[in-house]
């Protein structure tokens, strides 16, 4: 009698923890065979056994934090379009952070002054240029890159006026990106076309531009073999 009801006792005790064990270990379920889902249904019960799975679902769905990567499991094939959760570098400007030091004027001048230098000599070259050219080619490339070079040091010494407007009035200067230059260049450059020659200008050096652009793109264009 004692041995049945030992038997008994271990024969529960055990199913009690089968149970708790899998009750812990929902995370797990997904990986399980249909097989061993099979008999831990016929284990737990139809009741207990969908407890378990749904709490398996919502412990997937849930993550340590928002940036934390997403547990997959191996048996679904992984998307090729996911969404990033890796923080992003932010930029800024070292010029505007203490940390770097202190904006020195005059040293900047100094060290950095050999650039205007060059700018000048190569503005220098191509008025020379333009003067004695004969080929109309090469002259009219000549004084575009010398229109260019012009509009270019025009709309910096703009900015630059600008932003002495801006201290002075105890406001933050700004910087001017590559892009926004260009953007400005090509606003003065379309401006002078304009002043030359009226909007019929502008239409022709836009249709020069795009044949240009096309061109360019054909011979990036790999041979195709016939």
């Amino acid at each position: 009698m004692s041995d049945t009801s030992e038997s008994e006792d271990t024969y529960y005790s055990s199913s009690d923890n089968e149970s708790g064990e899998s009750q812990n270990d929902t995370g797990t379920l997904s990986a399980l065979t249909f097989g061993e889902l099979a008999g831990l249904k016929e284990n737990l019960g139809d009741k207990a056994f969908r407890h378990a799975i749904n709490e398996s679902k919502e412990i997937k769905r849930k993550r340590k934090s928002k940036n934390a990567p997403q547990e997959i499991s191996c048996k679904r094939p992984v998307s090729v379009i996911r969404n990033d959760q890796s923080k992003k570098m932010k930029s800024y400007d070292p010029r505007f952070n203490r940390s770097h030091g202190s904006y020195n004027e005059d040293l900047f001048k100094k060290s950095y002054g050999f650039v205007n230098d060059l700018r000048r000599q190569e503005m220098k070259k191509l008025e020379d240029q333009v003067k004695k050219e004969k080929d109309p080619m090469v002259k009219e490339k000549a004084k575009e890159l010398l229109l260019s070079l012009e509009s270019k040091k025009d709309v910096l010494k703009q900015h630059r006026k600008k932003e002495i407007e801006l201290v002075m009035h105890g406001k933050k200067p700004f910087y001017l990106k590559k892009s926004d230059q260009k953007k400005l260049l090509m606003a003065e450059k379309f401006k002078a076309i304009k002043e030359k020659g009226g909007d019929t200008a502008i239409d022709k050096y836009i249709e020069k531009k795009r044949k240009k652009n096309a061109s360019k793109k054909r011979k990036e264009l790999p041979m195709l073999s016939l």
